[in-house]
């Protein structure tokens, strides 16, 4: 919020100049192509350089080096590449381009009076209908159409020249310093709007920009005492050290990061609403325009790449169950109020809401969006129309305007449909709280058969619906098809990937781990669980404060809200923290421990497990092996030993912790059981159940035994059946828990499951105790068991 009130305030001064990079146009539609990235344009010079027939030329070792000052010095300015495929090849790659992305076609259609760019191609001239101003050529004044300066040239140009120095375009190192000399009125005029203006930096990679830079020292701001800012407007935020360094050479003052098609219908709306003379809602009217649905558009909507809140998903969603009630209480109620968790679907609720509401004008104002008073008033003042407001486009007291309005509304047959999180509902009062609609974060059975037939001809997996909408989508971010359609990832594994990149190995990411730890399985944490964490930690000083941007961090696989009435008198705690996804959330943890590595992920567990036990009395599930290897199962076969490495080390350090409890000894069985093929590990384990059994009641008593004799049976497998002692341990185990399986028969069967087909130890254990001299005194349970195995289990 603060970012948006100090960008809008900018914006409103009208004393702001666009600078756009050559990220701007990337991938629009040119003459014979589309506008390339740099990293492409690059391949291009380099492999049209080694196609040359000339043998003069750097070889493909030595130009694999080269920066891209000099691989434009030898591609534009030395005798390799003919001059006329240069030609062909700028008029394929710059001319003829067509800006048809419509957040950029709205960017450009403030009335900006000039801008300045990088770009060679034509794209913003054609927008806007401008007049091109370029290096070392003169120009004519026009009063109508507006300037756009291409301080690197244009193609088009390009095209006219007789030889290599006609070539006026600007990307070589030799080019930029003739250019310090020879293009001076325009670099002056750039020196005085660094100086006096505030410059938008867009699409810029401010890469060895020589011409940049030495404006921006002839048009220090310092020497003024002017107070213009230098925005940085990037979707990514600069995390090395090169990089922040090279901002500040520039003079970068702040840096911007968000979604660039935000951004520029931010920018577009705060300066449209400047000389906007009609309402200030028109501007939300909702046009229904629909996305063509294609394979892309659908991976695009379902894993949120590329997605932006202004993109309509009608046609790439599916019909939700509580549809049909939002319908009919938008066609009776002045007020209608949807809640759900993060990314249980809301934004598309309003947008399916309004397609399937048509008999009454539709505004929409989207979570990007900030609801002021006089928009409100303006909301309030409409007739005949349905308003679809999404979540946190408005305040607290705006939501309690709405609802002391509601006869206002329905004088004006007016119905404001808003989404909110369960923590604003709140703000409607316990008696229209049971009207809200709930929009589920699961698919019922009828909607999970729509979206499959979304995505199974695609060759995905079918929904899953005892998992969430956000743990089917890891499905399918990680799914390899999901390459063949959209190139790259999803924006939600770039989210969790660089929240882990940038962990720090301190106290206050040791207890972010902890936290991510805990809620991957008890699902919640309660603020009285948290603060006592955060004291162990020695961090009792941000115990109240550091929850809620912790979750807005992890949004939206986290959720912070305050608890309700039972929680806040049980659990004496006030705020809650509530995991939505167990799998975007087991994912980051595994990130994090590879990241931190073994020895830290263990110690933070069981420094989480100590904390923990004191005040929850259900801690023991941060332990249980089931739990462990869920958060650490890996599908990548070379990662499986990491996984054991942490698991192992985790039950080793409990040791001093709970050594003395039966359970801890049983899941430490149970670890070694799964993970390990170590005959003395095995054996060693073997005694670890036989501590849960001697100091245990008697169901534990049952299920120690039953593991033991596992252990057994897997021990006798990996010595290929050689010791008869071991064979006669593992038979008379088994019969023992299976003389005991009426007493807990869902443990028993479930954990010999698999011995059924053929594919557990029980069975070779059968077999080869046939015929054994040795194993005759016990040839009753070995019936007994055989019996079992033969009757299914």
């Amino acid at each position: 919020m603060a970012t948006q009130d100090f960008l809008r305030g900018i914006l409103r001064t009208e004393q702001c100049v666009p600078f756009i990079g050559t990220g701007f146009t990337a991938g629009e539609k040119t003459r014979g192509a589309t506008v390339p990235f740099g990293s492409q344009w690059m391949e291009t010079m380099r492999r049209q350089i080694l196609a040359a027939e000339t043998e003069d030329k750097p070889g493909e070792d030595e130009i694999g080096e080269y920066s891209f000052q000099e691989l434009s010095d030898a591609y534009f300015r030395k005798e390799i590449v003919p001059l006329e495929v240069i030609k062909e090849t700028l008029n394929k790659y710059f001319t003829k381009t067509d800006i048809l992305d419509p957040a950029k076609k709205e960017f450009l259609s403030i009335p900006w009076p000039y801008l300045y760019t990088l770009n060679i191609d034509d794209g913003l001239e054609r927008a806007i209908d401008g007049v091109k101003v370029l290096p070392n050529v003169a120009f004519a004044r026009h009063e109508t159409r507006r300037f756009v300066y291409k301080l690197h040239g244009d193609a088009d140009d390009a095209l006219t020249a007789h030889n290599r120095e006609d070539l006026k375009v600007i990307f070589g190192k030799a080019d930029y310093i003739k250019s310090l000399k020879t293009n001076h009125h325009l670099l002056n005029d750039l020196a005085t709007d660094f100086s006096e203006k505030h410059i938008l930096f867009i699409g810029c990679s401010l890469t060895d920009e020589i011409d940049i830079a030495f404006s921006l020292v002839d048009g220090n701001s310092e020497k003024t005492g002017a107070k213009n800012a230098r925005l940085y407007v990037t979707s990514k935020p600069p995390t090395t050290f090169k990089e922040k360094t090279k901002l500040q050479d520039y003079g970068i003052t702040d840096v911007i990061v968000c979604d660039y098609s935000i951004f520029y219908g931010f920018a577009a709306k705060v300066i449209g609403s400047l000389s906007n003379g009609g309402s200030v809602v028109s501007k939300f009217l909702f046009d229904g325009e629909l996305i063509e649905r294609s394979n892309q558009t659908l991976m695009r909507y379902l894993v949120q790449q590329g997605w932006k809140h202004s993109d309509d998903p009608y046609d790439v969603s599916i019909r939700r169950f509580v549809e049909k009630s939002v319908k009919q209480k938008l066609e009776k109620d002045p007020l209608v109020v949807v809640w759900g968790r993060r990314f249980s679907g809301k934004t598309t609720l309003l947008y399916r809401a309004l397609h399937e509401n048509t008999t009454r004008r539709r505004f929409f104002l989207s979570s990007s969006v900030s609801v002021d008073d006089q928009l409100m008033n303006a909301i309030l003042r409409l007739q005949d129309a349905i308003v679809a407001i999404d979540t946190e486009a408005v305040r607290y007291e705006h939501l309690r305007l709405l609802l002391r309005s509601a006869d206002r509304l329905r004088e004006n047959n007016t119905t404001v449909l808003v989404a909110v999180a369960k923590s604003d509902l709140n703000a409607f009062g316990l008696d229209f709280v049971d009207e809200a609609v709930q929009l589920s974060a699961q698919f019922f059975k009828i909607e999970a058969g729509e979206i499959d037939k979304l995505t199974s001809p695609l060759g995905f997996q079918r929904w899953k619906m005892k998992d969430r909408i956000l743990d089917n989508i890891f499905s399918i971010s990680a799914s390899p098809i999901l390459e063949t359609i959209l190139k790259g990832e999803s924006s939600l594994r770039t989210r969790v990937n660089e929240s882990c990149v940038k962990w720090k190995e301190n106290k206050k990411s040791r207890l972010e781990f902890a936290v991510l730890f805990y809620l991957a399985i008890r699902q919640r944490m309660f603020s009285k669980t948290y603060r006592a964490i955060a004291t162990d930690y020695g961090l009792n000083y941000i115990a109240d404060s550091h929850l809620e941007g912790f979750a807005k961090q992890w949004t939206p696989f986290l959720e912070f809200e305050e608890a309700d009435a039972i929680s806040r008198r049980e659990e004496n705690s006030h705020w809650v923290l509530i995991c939505n996804s167990y799998a975007w959330i087991q994912y980051a943890i595994r990130n994090i421990s590879e990241s931190v590595g073994v020895e830290e992920s263990a110690s933070t567990i069981v420094d989480l497990f100590s904390s923990a036990k004191k005040i929850d009395s259900e801690a023991f599930q941060l332990i249980l092996f089931d739990n462990l290897n869920s958060i650490y199962e890996q599908n990548v076969a070379h990662k499986a030993d990491w996984r054991n490495r942490v698991i192992k080390l985790v039950y080793e350090k409990l040791a001093s912790v709970i050594s003395q409890e039966p359970d801890y000894w049983l899941q430490r069985a149970k670890s070694v059981y799964y993970i390990s093929n170590d005959e003395i590990e095995l054996r060693a384990a073997v005694e670890f159940c036989e501590k849960g059994i001697i100091e245990r009641d008697r169901k534990a008593s049952i299920n120690a035994n039953l593991t033991k004799a596992n252990l057994l049976g897997k021990l006798c497998q990996i010595t290929n059946f050689v010791s008869d002692e071991d064979l006669r341990k593992a038979i008379s185990t088994y019969a023992e828990a299976l003389a005991s399986r009426n007493e807990n028969p869902r443990y028993i069967d479930g954990l010999l499951k698999r011995n059924r087909y053929g594919k557990g130890y029980i069975r070779g254990v059968c077999t080869a105790a046939q015929g054994r001299l040795a194993l005759l005194p016990i040839r009753h349970d070995l019936n007994f068991v055989e019996a079992y195995l033969s009757n299914g289990g």
